[in-house]
């Protein structure tokens, strides 16, 4: 069996992959907590759709996140 040779570029691809991940994660608790959770009422579908209809942009916003969260 060959001895194994890390690539030069390793380290450098492997903390890429890690900030990646990060943004994973940081977009996906900003659009779950941070933009969406204020717009929903799982209690009351009529407010839930009032409050979506009140801030279009952060409800976007939040979709735009999902987004970004998925295809990286």
């Amino acid at each position: 069996m060959p001895a194994l040779t890390p690539h030069p570029n390793f380290a450098r691809n492997t903390r890429f992959a890690g900030l990646l991940y990060l943004v994973i994660i940081i977009t996906g608790l900003g659009a779950e907590i941070g933009l969406r959770a204020p717009l929903i009422d799982l209690g009351n579908a009529d407010a839930t759709a009032a409050a979506v209809l009140a801030a279009p942009g952060q409800f976007r916003l939040a979709i735009a996140a999902d987004i970004v969260m998925a295809h990286q």
